[in-house]
């Protein structure tokens, strides 16, 4: 499970993590014989949404390349996310192969990575991501 930012208290060695009220349970269920893997990071800004978004140029990025490639947008928009994992776009290593996060699991600095993929993919291709 994953928590964009929960808050937490320190006493001397003890960190206590305060969950979203009602994922106790859910968590408990996850772990193993009491144990957890817990990974620690500072919480980032998530994606922008929205007219003039982060979000929205990403989509109709992919949306334009799809056209200008004959591919479908699922497919365009999966490509673009797999070849921005060289520039820090997050993955998980899933049945021997890397498979990039869903954009609803990004923050802003992640969606960069995404948005200069795209560019970049375009200069390479000739692809004009004006409006006309």
């Amino acid at each position: 499970m994953t928590f964009p930012a929960i808050k937490y208290t320190l006493d001397g060695d003890r960190l206590t993590l305060d969950l979203p009220a009602g994922d106790g349970p859910k968590v408990a269920k996850r772990c193993a014989a009491g144990f957890a893997r817990v990974t620690i990071d500072r919480p980032g800004r998530p994606r922008t949404t929205g007219e003039r978004s982060q979000n929205h140029f990403i989509n109709g990025a992919c949306q334009i390349i799809a056209q200008a490639t004959g591919n479908d947008f699922d497919v365009v928009k999966y490509a673009m996310k797999h070849r921005a994992i060289k520039r820090g776009y997050p993955a998980e290593f899933k049945l021997g192969a890397f498979v990039p996060f869903s954009e609803t699991r990004i923050d802003t600095k992640q969606a960069g990575f995404l948005i200069d993929e795209i560019h970049a993919f375009c200069a390479e291709f000739g692809i004009d991501l004006e409006v006309k």
